[in-house]
């Protein structure tokens, strides 16, 4: 299954961006492992996983388990409006839209002023 999502954001003085794109396969293995299929994505893993990570800490209320193997498939980012904040929360949100949770699970959100509530 793929998940995708598009963090285009302007608050006030604030810009937020990211882009991103997840294969995700059932493993037979337990847990999560994650594959980067692109270039130029060092800076961010942390992040990614991080939002990967989250992201099955609240599927795991709805009975969803983790034994996935999960590609990065697609990502953009641009140098000032790309921080690990909006990489974490892309990530985790791409695949919540995955599983078909877009809008069912409330945080990460961000709020009126451009900050990240995890």
């Amino acid at each position: 299954m793929t998940g995708t999502f598009e963090l285009k954001k302007q608050l006030n003085s604030i810009g937020l961006f990211c882009i991103i794109e997840l294969e995700i396969l059932k493993s037979k293995n337990k847990g999560i492992s994650v594959n980067y299929n692109i270039n130029d994505i060092e800076d961010f893993k942390i992040a990614i996983e991080y939002g990967i990570h989250l992201a099955f800490e609240n599927l795991l209320l709805k009975g969803i388990k983790k034994n996935y193997h999960i590609s990065v498939t697609k990502f953009k980012w641009i140098t000032i409006d790309t921080t690990l904040s909006c990489v974490s929360y892309s990530s985790c949100r791409a695949v919540f839209n995955a599983f078909g949770f877009d809008s069912k699970i409330s945080n990460p959100k961000i709020n009126d002023i451009g900050e990240f509530i995890f």
